[in-house]
């Protein structure tokens, strides 16, 4: 696992964050390219960070002239990850293999639709199990055959 460690300009700019927010920096990110930084902020502090109307982030961005971006930590990944990308809605993740074969799609419903029913009938590798009616007519083979 990688580690990064704070410099003492990432020290500074969460000490000036903290001072004119109120919110607590765990870390931030200095992204140069982009002419940002990224803070990490506490769990709840959200809206310190933010303030009224903006006020509080609007002080940090004036006082470093560069474009502050603020995430909320938790200690869930998925939860964090989710973070990290608001407010830009995510749509689907291509899942593709070694090769860069397409192998899975998962769209944003997917991921609703865990969360709403976690308990779900899966299969032994995690996979949705799905039922299909094929009828009683004449081509019922050539029908059940085309779902395998």
């Amino acid at each position: 696992m990688s580690e990064f460690k704070l410099t003492t300009e990432g020290i500074r700019y969460i000490a000036l964050f903290e001072s004119l927010t109120g919110g607590m920096a765990r870390d931030c990110v200095v992204d140069e390219d982009n002419d940002r930084i990224i803070f990490v902020i506490k769990k709840g502090d959200m809206g310190a960070a933010i303030g009224r109307k903006g006020s509080n982030i609007n002080r940090v961005k004036k006082s470093i002239g560069k474009q502050i971006e603020i995430v909320e930590y938790s200690d869930n990944v998925n939860e964090f990850l989710e973070n990290l990308f608001q407010p830009a809605s995510i749509k689907n993740v291509s899942v593709v293999d070694k090769n860069n074969k397409l192998v899975g799609l998962i769209t944003y419903k997917d991921i609703i639709k865990i969360k709403a029913r976690p308990n779900a009938c899966k299969d032994s590798l995690g996979r949705l199990r799905v039922a299909a009616a094929v009828g009683i007519a004449s081509d019922t083979l050539e029908r059940a055959a085309a779902l395998v």
